[in-house]
C-alpha cells in the first residue's frame, strides 16, 4: 500500500486544492482575508488584547494596530483601553463584525456541502471525525496561544 504522505505532496496538493475551494474569495473590501482572520479570533474567543493578537498572528503590535484600524473604521470591531492599565488595548467584535463572520461561515458551509456531496453521509461523518482528531492533536504554542479544535 502506498502512503498518502509520500514526498510527492499528493496529500498536501489535495488539501490545498480543497482549502482553495472554501477560501472566502467572494470577500469584498473592507474585509480582507487577514481582517477576516482577526474577526474570527474575536468571534471564537471574545475580546483579545492587541499584543496577544500580534502573538497569534506572528507580527508586531503596530502591524496588528494598522490591520485593525480599517476594521474599526468600518464598524467591525471596537478597541478600548484597559481600565487598570491604559497601555493595554483590547479589541472586541461589534454586532456588525459578528454578522460578517456569520455570513462568511454560512457561505463556506454551503460550499463545503457542495464539495462533500460526492461522499455518502457515512463517509462525511468519518471524514469529520478524522479531521477532528487531527485538529485535537495540533500542538499549542509555548504561550498557549494556538486556537484548538472546539474553541
Amino acid at each position: 500500500m502506498v502512503s498518502t504522505l509520500e514526498p510527492d505532496g499528493t496529500l498536501l496538493d489535495t488539501w490545498l486544492l480543497l482549502m482553495d475551494q472554501v477560501r472566502p474569495r467572494y470577500l469584498t473590501p473592507p474585509v480582507s482575508a487577514p481582517g477576516l482572520t482577526i474577526l474570527r479570533w474575536l468571534a471564537r474567543g471574545g475580546p483579545v488584547t492587541v499584543s496577544h493578537a500580534a502573538v497569534l498572528a506572528g507580527v508586531s503590535p503596530s502591524a496588528i494596530t494598522q490591520a485593525t484600524r480599517k476594521l474599526e473604521r468600518e464598524g467591525y470591531l471596537a478597541r478600548r483601553r484597559d481600565d487598570q492599565d491604559q497601555r493595554v488595548v483590547w479589541m472586541e467584535l461589534t454586532e456588525r463584525g459578528l454578522q460578517r463572520v456569520s455570513e462568511v461561515r454560512q457561505r463556506q458551509r454551503r460550499r463545503l456541502r457542495e464539495i462533500l456531496s460526492v461522499l455518502s453521509s457515512e463517509e462525511q461523518t468519518a471524514l469529520a471525525d478524522l479531521l477532528a482528531r487531527v485538529a485535537d492533536g495540533l500542538p499549542t504554542s509555548a504561550n498557549g496561544s494556538a486556537v484548538r479544535h472546539g474553541q
